[in-house]
């Protein structure tokens, strides 16, 4: 594509003159320059891109995108200075990449928690109804029946823009994106069109990065502030925030909810370890399901996903025709059953209300003892380690305080800060080690006992201040019932 073609796309250097030069690559990581490429100089918390710009041209750059004048550090590639590097990123990537996300029907989940299993779901319900979709997202990216790492949850906007052209390269009609409030704040997904936009809801997570709620609101709301007319906003009547980002949108707004009145809401029958039965009310009226999901917030993501799939026009009857067979997801409230007399879970909550939830979506359906296996991690949020403690305190009837990824902290220094607020009456066993400490829920679980191992949930390792290491909790819980077997 050519530069001229390219710097197009930034409103702010219409008028400048631009030398006839053939770009095939922009990046904003001077390790990922090739010979033609066009590099973005991004400047970030902690290192700022134009330290980077005479590796860049060294490497190959025939041209640098910058936020100040660079000559003098450039070799002769020419520089174009723009008001925002981030933003200028985001839409020379989707220009170099075909602008893809105007070729898919892309939803977009924002929200502290749910934005995985809402995403899932609704790539389950429109591969239901015969739409290819793909994912991006905490698990990675998903096109087709290919895996593809990603280091973030939303990852850079040139990445997100390659995985997009991925897609329709692929054939798939839509993307369920997972945007999270660092990527909405970081232009991620500036350039990204979406079709519709779902919230799931907001709590006190992030606020060592965001400062204060009303920051990591205004990051969230940023999604719905961008949707133009003719798209969709999906809202969550039982969130207060609702309101707010009604009012910041010019979209069509859709509502969801299992306490409010909404435009999608579910009144739950019974549950069960294996699912729960709803009875669901939408535009055309009342029908009774059953979905293999448990929890109030587990349904909440299911009618998020429901009402943004109907959204794109998708039918009811093909978009549930094969909710039965949802597969679950990796890491979240994930069964782990070797045929014991009692049932174990894996699930990522990693904050105060995500934990919660889980606890009080496993207490119905326990029959026994419900134990809750936990940490923190380290060098992160210190605020929610008291507030996790007291939810489990409450919520469960054994508690095992562990290590997370206790990064360059001191494993017992975190678990002090966990259990000092927990309730007198609480049972707790503090074990550092995270392996120990399932072992032992495992070998004190009895017939009926839930076991719920948190705070991991899908990753395969254990950050250290000196290593990290392979660990996966589902692979210990099996190994400990292999063992008792």
């Amino acid at each position: 594509m050519r530069l001229v073609a390219l710097l197009a796309q930034l409103p702010e250097l219409t008028q400048i003159a631009v030398p006839n030069i053939e770009i095939s690559h922009v990046t904003c990581d001077s390790r990922d320059v090739v010979p033609g490429t066009l590099f973005v100089a991004i400047r970030g918390s902690q290192e700022d891109g134009t330290w980077y710009v005479p590796e860049a041209v060294k490497s190959g750059a025939v041209a640098v995108v910058a936020e100040r004048p660079l000559d003098p550090i450039t070799d002769g590639a020419p520089v174009y200075v723009v008001q925002s590097a981030r933003k200028a990123f985001a839409k020379l990537s989707a220009a170099i990449n075909g602008s893809p996300s105007r070729n898919l029907k892309v939803i977009g989940v924002t929200g502290t928690n749910g934005k995985t299993t809402a995403t899932f779901i609704t790539r389950h319900l429109l591969e239901s109804a015969g739409l290819k979709c793909g994912v991006i997202g905490t698990l990675g990216a998903f096109v087709g029946g290919e895996r593809i790492t990603t280091a973030e949850t939303t990852p850079d906007a040139g990445r997100v823009q390659k995985l997009l052209r991925r897609m329709v390269e692929k054939n798939c009609e839509a993307a369920a994106i997972e945007v999270s409030s660092h990527a909405l704040d970081q232009d991620r997904v500036a350039s990204t069109h979406f079709s519709v936009g779902v919230f799931t809801n907001l709590s006190g997570e992030h606020l060592d990065y965001h400062g204060n709620v009303d920051t990591y609101f205004a990051a969230k709301a940023k999604l719905f502030r961008n949707l133009i007319m003719g798209t969709t906003a999906v809202l969550n009547v039982d969130d207060p925030c609702m309101n707010r980002l009604q009012l910041a949108t010019r979209a069509h707004v859709v509502t969801y909810g299992l306490e409010g009145e909404a435009d999608y809401s579910a009144e739950i029958i019974s549950a069960r370890i294996d699912g729960t039965t709803l009875k669901v009310s939408d535009m055309e009226g009342k029908f009774e399901i059953t979905v293999p999901l448990l929890g109030h917030y587990n349904i909440s993501n299911f009618l998020a996903a429901f009402a943004a799939v109907r959204a794109l026009g998708v039918g009811r009857e093909p978009a549930l025709s094969r909710i039965a067979g949802f597969p679950g997801i990796p890491g979240r409230l994930e069964r782990v059953d070797m045929g014991q007399p009692f049932s174990v879970f894996v699930d990522y909550a990693h904050t105060d209300d995500a934990l919660e939830k889980v606890l009080g979506a496993l207490r119905p359906v326990t029959m026994g003892q419900l134990i809750v296996v936990f940490g923190c991690g380290g060098d992160r949020d210190r605020l929610k380690r008291p507030r996790m403690g007291r939810v489990a305190g409450r919520g469960a009837d054994s508690v095992v305080v562990t290590s997370d990824n206790p990064r360059s902290e001191d494993p017992m220094k975190i678990i002090r800060e966990v259990i000092v607020e927990m309730p007198p009456s609480a049972k707790v066993k503090c074990i550092p080690d995270r392996g120990d400490a399932i072992r032992f829920a495992i070998a004190s679980a009895r017939p009926g006992d839930v076991v719920l191992i948190a705070g991991k949930g899908h990753e395969t390792y254990q950050v250290f201040s000196d290593q990290t290491i392979p660990f996966d909790d589902r692979e210990v819980v099996r190994e400990r019932l292999r063992a008792s077997a």
